[in-house]
């Protein structure tokens, strides 16, 4: 009876607070993942404008239980993050607004002050007919006032899913904080089922004069403000900062890139496709700084890993593509070098293994009579280094890469890395402080993802991979000194202060260019 009484008036949208005995759970326990599906719909933002609020949370909850299953919005964890919403009913609408571009477009400057936010409200009483005590009662809370200010730069990313252009961005944030400059952060969606973290985080708006957009070039930039609920302020300098792995550049993709005043790449070799094109805007290459934090107090045999052999390292993620990122010519190479009864062994750290099925059954089977232990699944990043630590080298018979972050990574951490040797990682691994590996260049005989059908790529010489593998196998102690000065480098080139130089020094040079209209 209880029960069927406070769900009763739940439904109604009267009172706050009507629901918390439903889910006593602490906070830390709550559960963002509905929340965040309706962020990211702009359907389901169509169908109940206020489904966050307690004026039509009653049939947002309806379609949960109806339809959320395939987005990851169930009923149950919808009253888990409607129960937080619920405490503080302008919670709820300060949310929706920083996800609804007309609102922000109608009322630009909403959540400056408590009678701006007032007048948001007074409309939204008027435009849905809106019932009930609590939108005449609401407050704006302190916590939620944005205050404009000069001194600080918007970073629009995928701040939710762990990935190189996550990290890229997270370098981007670090670099800004040490020159002095405030951050906002907005996410943009993943791919559903694509491993998303579920916390409600990166959510801020548009509000600083710069904005940087960390992206692969294929996302259309015109197209990424609207993706993630943001209407395009007006007067903002944006900043495409593209990742992209081919000398060939599609031109196409430019047509949905009006919004950019600029382009920035991690490489020279990420801005040679670019320039090609774009001639009416800059173009600047500005490698990202690389840090690695402590990596956890993990041991070879806490990932399953023997003591007595020589460990080849390689992670990657198979959404970025398995015929690029070429985990198979990783293992023809092992194959080459090494006999099944030799002390080494292949380590492949996978992740998104469960969204690739057909791409695992690949590499399972080019592996079969290898000694080659995989990893699957999202390490927490302290475990992730500490498996790099407890290896060897590193190997990566890339056929191109826009970066390398996972090579700079390595370096950092006194690892001889054997990498092919073209594309961004050339720029800063050579055979002074790595095993680079030849290579010749290859038509792409079909498109694979992004990459397009006649670009061209590398093929890595799994002979001379070999050669590389053999070598730090049976000369450890030159294998270390090596990995030594690839990390005396790496310090230098990778560090967060000059990162931070070369970003303040960008940005002095901007200020001669008004943005576009």
């Amino acid at each position: 009876g209880d029960i069927r009484h406070t769900l009763s008036v739940f439904f109604t949208g009267e009172s706050p607070r009507t629901f918390q005995p439903l889910l006593p759970s602490p906070l830390e326990e709550y559960d963002w993942s509905t929340v965040l599906a309706y962020c990211a719909r702009a359907d389901l933002w169509e169908a109940y404008p206020l489904g966050l609020t307690p004026a039509g949370r009653g049939e947002f909850l309806k379609w949960c239980r109806e339809h959320g299953a395939s987005w990851n919005a169930s009923e149950a964890s919808a009253l888990s993050g409607l129960k937080v919403l619920d405490h503080q009913p302008d919670r709820g609408l300060v949310l929706t607004y920083r996800f609804r571009p007309a609102w922000q477009k109608k009322f630009p400057h909403a959540l400056t002050s408590v009678s701006r936010f007032r007048e948001l409200c007074d409309w939204i009483a008027n435009e849905h007919n809106c019932p009930g005590r609590w939108l005449k009662e609401i407050k704006l809370d302190a916590s939620d006032i944005e205050l404009s200010a000069e001194q600080g730069v918007n970073i629009i990313a995928l701040w939710r899913y762990t990935s190189g252009l996550q990290e890229e961005a997270r370098q981007y944030e670090l670099a800004l904080i040490h020159a002095g400059l405030a951050v906002a952060k907005r996410a943009t969606p993943s791919p559903p089922k694509m491993g998303e973290n579920n916390t409600l985080s990166a959510i801020d708006l548009e509000k600083y004069p710069v904005t940087i957009v960390k992206a692969g070039a294929m996302e259309p930039f015109d197209e990424t403000f609207a993706s993630c609920g943001l209407h395009p302020r007006e007067g903002v300098y944006r900043i495409a900062a593209w990742s992209w792995e081919l000398e060939e550049f599609p031109s196409d993709v430019l047509k949905k890139a009006t919004l950019a005043d600029e382009f920035w790449t991690p490489s020279e070799f990420s801005a040679i496709g670019l320039r090609k094109h774009i001639t009416d805007r800059p173009v600047r290459v500005l490698r990202p700084s690389v840090t690695v934090p402590d990596a956890s107090q993990r041991d070879r045999a806490s990932f399953g890993l023997p003591e007595n052999e020589t460990l080849f390292l390689f992670t990657f993620d198979l959404s970025s593509i398995l015929e690029r990122k070429n985990p198979l010519g990783c293992i023809a190479a092992f194959k080459q070098a090494f006999q099944s009864h030799e002390q080494a062994r292949l380590v492949l750290k996978v992740n998104r293994a469960e969204a690739f099925p057909e791409e695992m059954k690949q590499i399972n089977d080019a592996l079969e009579g290898s000694r080659c232990t995989v990893i699957t699944g999202t390490l927490p990043r302290p475990d992730l280094l500490a498996l790099f630590q407890v290896c060897d080298s590193y190997v990566s018979l890339h056929r191109s890469e826009g970066f390398g972050y996972t090579l700079a990574e390595a370096m950092l951490l006194g690892k001889p890395v054997i990498a092919t040797d073209y594309s961004a990682t050339a720029e800063f691994l050579d055979d002074t402080v790595g095993l680079p590996v030849q290579y010749e260049l290859v038509h792409l005989k079909k498109s694979y993802g992004p990459y397009f059908a006649e670009a061209h790529w590398a093929e890595a010489h799994i002979v001379h991979a070999a050669e590389r593998m053999r070598w730090v196998h049976e000369n450890p102690t030159e294998a270390r000194a090596l990995g030594q000065r690839a990390k005396t480098k790496a310090t230098e080139l990778f560090s967060v202060e000059r990162f931070s130089r070369d970003l303040q020094a960008a940005f002095c040079q901007r200020t001669a260019l008004p943005p576009r209209t």
